[in-house]
């Protein structure tokens, strides 16, 4: 019998969205602590809302070369996340080279704080 329900690998539609927004959700209260704890000594609450924006569009700040190159990108979850895990990796002369967060559950909850 044929189960017209899933993609072949064993999980329907619902399963599989259910599985990415487990592994893109986070806990924002525990993200605002991270964010206070790890980056509130170099940036300020005014990171709050950053995701869906374009890369290197805040008002006030200065950026490198190396975000201003992705300004046409916007900040999704997979940015934020890749510049978090490994800031020089993503935008070469970022000041935040020697900061990066390893931790994927750290990550996913500051990007949750970041979203709102």
């Amino acid at each position: 019998m044929t189960n017209h329900n899933n993609n072949g690998h064993g999980q329907g539609p619902a399963a599989r969205k259910a599985k990415i927004a487990a592994v893109t959700t986070g806990d924002s209260a525990r993200g605002e602590r991270l964010f206070r704890a790890m980056c509130a000594g170099c940036h300020s609450l005014g990171l709050r809302g950053i995701f869906g924006k374009p890369i290197a569009s805040g008002g006030a700040m200065l950026y490198t070369s190396g975000l201003e190159r992705r300004a046409s990108q916007k900040w999704t979850f997979e940015n934020l996340d890749a510049f978090l895990r490994a800031p020089k990796e993503f935008a070469g002369d970022t000041a935040m080279g020697a900061v990066a967060v390893k931790n994927a559950k750290d990550r996913r909850d500051l990007i949750e704080f970041l979203k709102v």
